[in-house]
């Protein structure tokens, strides 16, 4: 699948098309990243801090070695913005 890019002002690229995780706790969400990694060649993630399945997503990204770089996007509450209130 050719997944369009696009340049941020920093230079990196971000993919335009992802995927979603919503509210989805589950384990199949480990499965859910490893194939559309592997398979369809989305190296982009979109969660939330408040769906408490970060880890899930990040046990599936740490189980395949192909893809160069991956992308997580995720939003946090106001009460958590900064470095070291964000990072856990």
């Amino acid at each position: 699948v050719d997944i369009p890019f696009t340049t941020l002002s920093n230079g990196e690229k971000l993919p335009l098309i992802g995927m979603g995780v919503g509210n989805l706790q589950h384990e199949r969400i480990v499965d859910m990243v490893k194939m559309g990694a592997t398979h369809h060649g989305i190296s982009l993630v979109d969660t939330a801090r408040a769906s408490h399945n970060e880890h899930l997503i990040h046990k599936g990204i740490s189980q395949f070695s192909d893809q160069q770089e991956f992308h997580v996007i995720t939003k946090v509450w106001y009460t958590h913005l900064g470095y070291n209130r964000t990072i856990l």
